[in-house]
């Protein structure tokens, strides 16, 4: 595992790249990304261009697009230097957020150039495509209990994205007492998108209910659901 870590940080450190996400508005339509090659050797690149959706557990789901235009879309990169990349929009910018992410890709060096194992690094960076989006606005939805599973969604009824910072799910016993938590990671909830959950209540049948608290970047929820003993029936 130390191991594992030290080449996922020495991967990190060859590259870097800013501005980590882009907005683009009829304003500014395009905008500048800085890769910056801090190893000790030129790393060649390629970049390309997805459209970004969501799936209901919050996979990343890529689709080829014509929307973004980008340049150089492949290049090499010497020690130490800087590419600063131009990306920009090539359809209308409405109201609304379009959302798409752009990849810079290193690529393998050439034959004879590299000895050993040779780690890619593959950068992510989203943008964020539109205008006077309606605000984010997370809500907790779809709550049930059933077999012992708490299920619930994280629903945005806003416009713009928001991103979870971390799901709490407590559980109290007839005194009041806490009797059950469990903390629950999350990502990007894009515009009217949903992420959903379902997790295993150990020692349901102690619980007489349960509180949901999602911590996001732009607010806080809370959602409190009694629990009947039938919810725990298997």
């Amino acid at each position: 595992m130390l191991a594992l870590l030290f080449v996922a940080q020495s991967v990190l450190a060859q590259v870097a790249i800013n501005p980590v996400q882009l907005d683009l508005t009829p304003q500014a339509s395009s905008g500048l990304l800085a890769l910056t090659n801090n190893s000790g050797a030129a790393l060649r690149f390629a970049v390309s261009a997805k459209a970004w959706t969501q799936g209901p557990n919050g996979d990343m789901q890529l689709e080829d697009t014509r929307d973004i235009t980008f340049y150089p879309a492949i290049f090499e990169l010497p020690a130490g230097a800087v590419k600063r990349i131009r990306v920009g929009a090539v359809v209308p910018i409405v109201r609304g957020e379009r959302t798409y992410r752009i990849f810079v890709e290193q690529l393998p060096s050439f034959d004879g150039a590299h000895v050993g194992i040779e780690v890619l690094t593959r950068l992510s960076i989203p943008i964020y495509l539109g205008e006077k989006a309606a605000p984010a606005l997370p809500v907790i939805a779809n709550v049930r209990i059933d077999h012992g599973t708490l299920a619930f969604s994280v629903r945005n009824n806003g416009e713009a994205h928001f991103r979870i910072k971390e799901v709490r799910i407590s559980g109290r016993d007839v005194g009041g007492d806490a009797a059950f938590s469990k903390y629950e990671t999350g990502w990007y909830v894009l515009g009217a998108g949903t992420r959903d959950y379902a997790v295993e209540l150990e020692d349901c049948t102690r619980l007489t209910s349960a509180e949901l608290v999602v911590e996001t970047d732009t607010v806080t929820v809370r959602s409190r659901v009694p629990i009947v003993a039938s919810a725990c029936d298997p």
